[in-house]
């Protein structure tokens, strides 16, 4: 073979070398690493934040706190057991909160000031669903929840409640789908917590399906 013919064989021998290292080095690649994010499962966990709607002094009151106002017009509520103007241990009352009158009814309005919390709800199974939350602890424990879900499938629709009287930081309960179908949709359809130191927090209400 002539130098010219031994040239070419090699150098053709080389990009072969080349691309079977390339090959190898893509394959290990996708071992190592899996599926890019875009082919990864989708968690069924959904979560969604707790934001803070009302406030309602005379619920504050009744567990043991008061409302003090400084001078320029800033409210916290504080432990009842604090000094006069000791704002230590309390929360300040965002400027705008809408306030029940005392006595009146609480109700979450449509503003968010603040964050004060998690909730969730996830499929656990294609027959079961958890839902919950977790109340920041600066804000007392819940004192009173208001928690709905509403369900759907191709066989109907159906609601589940969750309302009680409770005294704890967080909560979360397993419940049946309780309903048969296909395209199976679980969704807090209304969810507030009513907290010891007055402060009512609204989920974003979370939802998840099958």
């Amino acid at each position: 073979m002539s130098a010219t013919g031994i040239g070419a064989a090699r150098r053709s021998g080389r990009r072969i070398l080349s691309a079977i290292v390339g090959l190898a080095a893509l394959a290990l690649g996708i071992f190592a690493f899996g599926p890019s994010p875009s082919q990864a499962a989708t968690p069924l966990t959904t979560k969604a934040t707790l934001i803070v709607t009302g406030f309602d002094a005379s619920v504050a009151e009744a567990n043991g706190y008061r409302v003090v106002t400084s001078s320029d017009g800033t409210a916290t509520v504080v432990p009842s057991t604090n000094k006069p103007n000791d704002l230590s241990n309390g929360v300040p009352i965002p400027a705008g909160l809408t306030r029940a009158k005392s006595g009146g009814s609480v109700q979450p309005n449509n503003t968010g000031y603040g964050e004060c919390g998690t909730s969730w709800l996830y499929f656990t199974s294609s027959t079961q669903y958890r839902t919950g939350f977790s109340i920041n602890g600066s804000y007392g424990n819940a004192v009173w929840r208001t928690w709905q879900v509403s369900k759907t499938s191709t066989a109907g629709s159906a609601g589940d409640g969750f309302n009680s009287i409770m005294n704890a930081s967080s909560w979360q309960e397993y419940r049946a789908f309780g309903l048969g179908g296909t395209n199976r949709r679980a969704q807090v359809s209304d969810g507030w917590v009513l907290t010891a130191f007055g402060f009512t927090c609204s989920t974003i209400k979370p939802w998840d399906t099958w």
